[in-house]
């Protein structure tokens, strides 16, 4: 749980904290604070995410760079940390899936129009593919049940467009979805089913992408600000 506080003498305060489950009650197991000075960094707590995997990755960012952090869930300790850019990206998108970390940052030839994502390596936070100027609202990615991801945005000639890339990052397909609909503009107006189907949910209809048509098991697949089992609707 990220939390925020400024104090009076412009010193600003990041603060994680896991706590344990007691059953009727909840207690500190462990946090974590970073102080910065407001005036230079102007700091911006996001969401964590578990990755089933005993461990919480989180992405940090002040007005000067991008990092994501993976701590040990039972004891706090740091695994790696990695930075991904000089700039600050304020609601971006991390996942996990097979290995793999997807997070979304703002890099310096996008102007805040148009976002990146990149894939580490979940085990040393090593990036392993950068794609830049892929996702025009960094809320508009997820992870499916075969651990490929998919980005919707309108990047080809300004049409609707769906881009599935594997597991490396590297691009697997790209379809335009212009014969849709105008009105999708994020994952919100999508929903996964039982047997790993993407369905996009628009004005004009229903078009159902197959994308790893075999049944997502749990704990291998999230969505935006997601964690483990935590769907979008699997109907």
């Amino acid at each position: 749980m990220p939390c925020f506080k400024k104090s009076e003498c412009n010193t600003s305060h990041i603060k994680l904290i896991m706590f344990k489950n007691n059953g009727s009650t909840a207690s500190v197991l462990w946090s974590k604070v970073h102080s910065y000075d407001f005036m230079i960094t102007d700091p911006y707590p996001y969401p964590a995410i578990f990755d089933g995997q005993g461990n919480l990755l989180y992405e940090e960012a002040t007005a000067d760079t991008s990092y994501i952090h993976s701590y040990k869930v039972n004891s706090g300790s740091e695994n790696w940390a990695t930075k991904l850019f000089d700039l600050d990206l304020r609601t971006p998108t991390i996942l996990y899936g097979d290995g793999k970390v997807i997070a979304t940052y703002l890099d310096d030839n996008t102007w805040g129009m148009v976002n990146s994502s990149a894939v580490m390596d979940a085990s040393n936070g090593n990036i392993v593919k950068r794609n830049s100027n892929i996702i025009q609202n960094d809320n508009q990615i997820l992870l499916t049940g075969d651990n490929s991801h998919i980005v919707f945005n309108r990047l080809l000639n300004s049409k609707p467009t769906l881009q599935e890339y594997g597991v490396s990052g590297n691009l697997v397909k790209s379809i335009d979805f212009s014969f849709f609909s105008s009105s999708i503009h994020s994952m919100k107006d999508c929903k996964i089913n039982s047997r790993g189907d993407i369905l996009f949910i628009g004005g004009d209809g229903v078009v159902c992408y197959k994308a790893g048509v075999k049944p997502p098991k749990s704990g291998t697949w999230c969505t935006n600000r997601g964690s483990n089992g935590n769907t979008n609707s699997i109907n």
